[in-house]
């Protein structure tokens, strides 16, 4: 337990739980703004990057501090300005961010402790989009899998 997989799975699970509404749940692969590079994606939709792990070595274990991004992006075709047509719809926008702390604060499973909002991201506004992120952190222990310790081979030597 403890792995990217597990971390990743872990929060997936959680975010299709909470907010039932995303139509994509997938690894940030830069799949949003990069123009037509990539498949169209279907929105709202939650990105997961897995960050930089840091280990340190306990007796059969490693415990780690981790962190990790998650992104939401939500279309966006309306203007916020005052008067703006829609805007009060618009600006409601923003308040999924809220609805991503509820979902995701605290949350831990057998892969991570809770996680803790440590940044909001700022807006990253894009052709028909919005992103709106915020970087996580938790801890977690990992182990070696059964039948993977480590053994001493031994050699035959001729002489």
């Amino acid at each position: 337990m403890g792995s990217r997989r597990d971390i990743y799975e872990s929060v997936k699970g959680r975010l299709a739980k909470e907010l039932p509404w995303l139509r994509l749940i997938d690894l940030d692969k830069g799949q949003v703004g990069r123009g037509g590079q990539n498949y169209p994606v279907p929105l709202p939709a939650a990105f997961v990057r897995l960050g930089r792990i840091d280990w340190e070595s306990r007796t059969g274990i490693q415990e780690g501090d981790t962190t990790l991004e998650v992104t939401l992006v939500l279309e966006h075709v309306q203007d916020t300005y005052d008067g703006a047509e829609a805007e009060e719809e618009t600006l409601k926008e923003l308040d999924h961010e809220e609805q991503l702390y509820a979902a995701l604060e605290g949350y831990s499973s057998a892969s991570h402790s809770g996680l803790n909002r440590r940044t909001s991201l700022p807006p990253e506004w894009g052709d028909r989009w919005v992103k709106l992120g915020s970087e996580w952190r938790c801890h977690v222990v990992q182990s070696k899998p059964r039948g993977q310790e480590a053994t001493v081979e031994s050699v035959k030597l001729k002489v």
